[in-house]
């Protein structure tokens, strides 16, 4: 009997040794796979691009802002963070002093590894995710540049989420309402407030941001970073169609029903010549609509210069310079109708100085999206919006040509956000549809019950009305050839990188051009950024101006070199 207990208490101890055994191996293999993840090996979508060493005294915290917020290490501690962006730096604070540490190669990931003591090894990881899957960051880096604001204050601005607010000795990332060039901010007591306070501050980026990184030193002193989402648009616009611009205004539409096999007479044209009539007709209400917004926009520009804004002229287009465009997507078409060659001769009133004069240039686009899902009913336009894009200023005389370099930050924020205003027209779209929207004819077949859209190369819209498993739809003739715009000039630059990035402001993203690529891409002003180099998203800032009237940007690479051939293009 006491053999058997002892046997027992043996097998109990025996089974306690083997779960403890079992315990310290997982222990160790969870260890062993945090270190493998710490050290980077164990993604392997991340490339080590260097490292450094830096020292931070051990009583303070090291703080960086990664893509996800402020990041905290402490002495003895390792972390690893997410960066917002590609870059070739990353700024910290050791406590409330401002540091920077830097590398050769692009990077958007840092393992941070504090000794005891406080020094600091960083080691710099590139992303490289799979092939055929997105990745990396979202922004893209334009600029920085620094200001200050005392200690005792904190900095506030507006963002997309309601007033932004950041103490000495900490930093934000923040995300804007919409895309500009200027950011008006305020250095005010935690308990101020506007106007009683320092509220008239700005700055300012080259390149347009919409989103924005401040840093504040211990002593206040701030460092901004501002960013591009790589594919930003318009604040409640939709994704982009691929338009086939210079459309042919031609409308095609045949059935395929069993033994109906017919396409219906329409008359050529049809659709540009619809769309310029109801322009010509409201032409006098869209003059009253883009002098307001003018205004609006013209006004929050010269208060930031202590300046009045007058419109000397206004000059809206009138059908010789419209330009159709049109896209499909199955049982939906789209269609882009664009009036070029607006202008306002303006005049800023600024006390002191002759009066400087502009001259404004712009667009005036509509764009609506049909779909045909019913013969029975009129359909309705899932969107439907104006908008002024490509804006151009000018100087017009002496004083203007001046202006336009002191004040060139401001300029380009008064065309930025001239850009970015959306006006909805659903309803007035959808009720136009409902009375004019033609019923079927009486001898219709019932059983069409599909609808497939199709565009040519030269924007022709070509519609099927079908029933289910019918034969294509037959149209007659040869395939059309698409539009080939004019050049103006061009230009070469340099860059050996394996992929240089534009945005394009019709796909409203950023796009890369691969080596032996030739790309047309359309520009949101002649003057504009390009970037060279980065697979994961735009890294090292360049920029090119192309003569007054360049609207498109043809990029030709070699298959082999550096050489990049700029074709400087009119939009017909």
């Amino acid at each position: 009997m006491i053999v058997k207990k002892l046997s027992r208490c043996k097998a109990a101890k025996i089974e306690k040794t083997k779960e403890a055994v079992q315990r310290r191996l997982l222990r160790l293999l969870t260890l062993a796979f945090a270190m493998f993840v710490l050290s980077g090996g164990a993604l392997a979508q991340e490339t080590r691009v260097g490292d450094t060493n830096d020292a931070c005294d051990a009583s303070n915290l090291v703080r960086l802002e990664g893509n996800a917020g402020q990041v905290s290490v402490k002495a003895g501690m390792s972390k690893r963070v997410k960066l917002p962006s590609l870059t070739t730096e990353v700024n910290w604070l050791c406590g409330g002093d401002r540091e920077r540490s830097a590398n050769d190669q692009h990077f958007d990931i840092v393992r941070i590894t504090r000794a005891n003591n406080g020094a600091i090894s960083w080691v710099f990881f590139k992303s490289s995710p799979q092939s055929g899957t997105p990745g990396g960051p979202n922004l893209v880096r334009v600029g920085d540049t620094r200001d200050a604001c005392d200690a005792s204050r904190h900095v506030r601005f507006n963002a997309a989420d309601g007033e932004a607010k950041i103490k000495a000795g900490d930093s934000k990332l923040v995300e804007l309402a919409s895309a500009r060039n200027a950011l008006s901010w305020s250095c005010v007591t935690p308990a101020g407030d506007c106007p009683n306070d320092v509220c008239d501050e700005h700055v300012s980026n080259d390149i347009a941001f919409d989103t924005v990184q401040v840093e504040r030193a211990g002593n206040g002193a701030i460092r901004w970073v501002f960013y591009r989402k790589k594919n930003s648009a318009p604040e409640g616009s939709a994704p982009m169609p691929a338009f086939v611009r210079n459309a042919t205004g031609n409308l095609r539409v045949a059935v395929s029903a069993g033994a109906l096999k017919k396409e219906f007479p329409i008359t050529p044209g049809l659709l540009k010549k619809t769309l310029d009539g109801e322009w010509t007709k409201r032409r006098g209400d869209i003059t009253t609509l883009v002098q307001a917004q003018l205004n609006e926009q013209g006004q929050e520009a010269a208060s930031k210069l202590s300046a009045q804004f007058y419109i000397e002229s206004l000059s809206v287009a009138t059908i010789n310079t419209t330009e159709l465009r049109t896209a499909a997507d199955k049982e939906t078409f789209s269609v882009k109708y664009i009036a070029h060659g607006n202008s306002a001769r303006t005049r800023f009133g600024i006390s002191g100085i002759i009066d400087p004069e502009f001259v404004i240039t712009f667009d005036i686009e509509f764009e609506l999206s049909v779909k045909l899902d019913s013969l029975t009913k009129p359909p309705q336009t899932s969107s439907a919006g104006m908008r002024l894009a490509h804006t151009e200023i000018e100087g017009a005389n002496d004083t203007g040509n001046i202006a336009q370099e002191v004040f060139k930050s401001k300029l380009r924020d008064a065309k930025t956000r001239a850009n970015n205003v959306t006006r909805d027209l659903s309803e007035e779209v959808n009720k136009a549809l409902a009375d004019n929207f033609p019923t079927a004819p009486k001898n219709f077949p019932g059983s069409v019950v599909k609808t497939d859209i199709t565009i040519t190369p030269a924007g022709t819209v070509k519609i099927c009305l079908h029933t289910a498993g019918a034969a294509p739809c037959q149209f007659a003739g040869s395939q059309e050839t698409a539009h080939v715009p004019h050049v103006l000039d061009t230009d070469v630059d340099r860059c050996g990188r394996s992929q240089i990035w534009l945005r394009d402001s019709a796909k409203q993203r950023f796009v890369s051009i691969g080596k032996g690529k030739n790309v047309i891409v359309e520009v949101e002003s002649r003057e504009f950024p390009w970037f060279c180099g980065g697979d994961l998203g735009p890294e090292t800032n360049e920029s090119a101006t192309g003569p007054v009237g360049t609207y498109l940007l043809r990029v030709s690479r070699a298959p082999t070199g550096d050489k990049i051939d700029w074709g400087f293009l009119s939009w017909r």
